[in-house]
């Protein structure tokens, strides 16, 4: 089985660790992934030649020491977690460095270069983390994250189990569902619900027989694996309404690069005043493109 590494960023306010809260309680059995939690330490306010005293810089460096002191505390309430909840010592690294760049253009060059299988984000990352969806700035930072998938996780609720996948059929959707294949193949107690939006019963079965084949490659059954449709309109509400009634652990949709024109591929064109992104709560939601 191909071991999965996750990066998981980390917030200095333990009540606020979503994203390490979402993966303890997510991967509740036997064979877990491979996680590094990441810190990126705030920089000191730059100096102007003008300021620069040794008072000033004394001041810059103790407050960079400050900054790494309240990361290393974060990551190691973090790990803590994380090893109460079954993780093995040697699965869980943790990695600190001072921002070079925003705290998202960090959290994605980190990801590229780590070759990790996902991105989780907990809910102060995720107001970080909004800059990189505007559009006035985001093209560039998600064009060089490539086919990361990222995990948003706005207060996932304890006790919640198994991944809604929404297709339509585009190649974004279906990197979804590879996705959730790829997370969920093997032991995993989890199952896969594909839901899609759309009346015409041919194109639904073509796009859930797609799925399927995507899912069982990844090693998850045909008896895992459910399927839902609904009519094409309030594609959004009717996502949340599912996710809650259903009490899904995740939802896994996909994100357009621009030429992907599928329902959920247009619903992540764009800035964060999604409804799906702003409103889920309780499920974490895993973005594909």
């Amino acid at each position: 089985m191909v071991e999965k590494h996750l990066l998981v960023t980390v917030s200095e306010q333990e009540k606020m660790l979503y994203g390490v809260h979402f993966v303890a309680n997510f991967f509740g059995w036997e064979i877990k992934p491979r996680i590094t939690l990441f810190y990126t330490a705030p920089r000191p306010p730059a100096l102007w030649d003008e300021e620069r005293t040794v008072e000033s810089e004394a001041r810059s460096e103790e407050y960079g020491k400050q900054m790494k002191a309240k990361g290393r505390k974060a990551l190691a309430s973090a790990k803590r977690q994380l090893l109460r909840f079954g993780f093995e010592e040697s699965l869980v690294e943790t990695k600190l460095q001072t921002r070079k760049f925003s705290k998202a253009v960090d959290i994605l060059q980190e990801g590229a270069k780590g070759h990790y299988d996902a991105v989780i984000l907990g809910r102060r990352g995720l107001s970080r983390f909004e800059e990189a969806f505007d559009e006035s700035v985001s093209r560039a930072v998600l064009d060089k994250s490539g086919d990361l998938p990222l995990w948003i996780c706005r207060r996932p609720e304890t006790g919640r189990k198994n991944v809604l996948v929404c297709v339509d059929g585009s190649e974004s959707a279906n990197r979804a569902a590879d996705h959730a294949g790829f997370i969920l193949g093997g032991e995993s107690p989890h199952s896969v619900t594909l839901f899609m939006a759309g009346s015409d019963k041919n194109e639904t079965e073509t796009v859930f027989s797609k799925c399927r084949e995507l899912l069982a490659a990844n090693g998850v059954p045909p008896e895992k694996v459910e399927t839902r449709t609904i009519d094409s309109g309030g594609v959004a509400k009717s996502i949340l309404k599912e996710a809650g009634e259903g009490r899904f652990a995740a939802v896994a949709v996909g994100r357009s690069g621009g030429a992907d024109k599928g329902i959920f591929g247009k619903m992540f064109t764009g800035s964060v005043s999604t409804p799906l992104f702003k409103a889920l709560e309780g499920a974490a939601l895993w973005i594909c493109r």
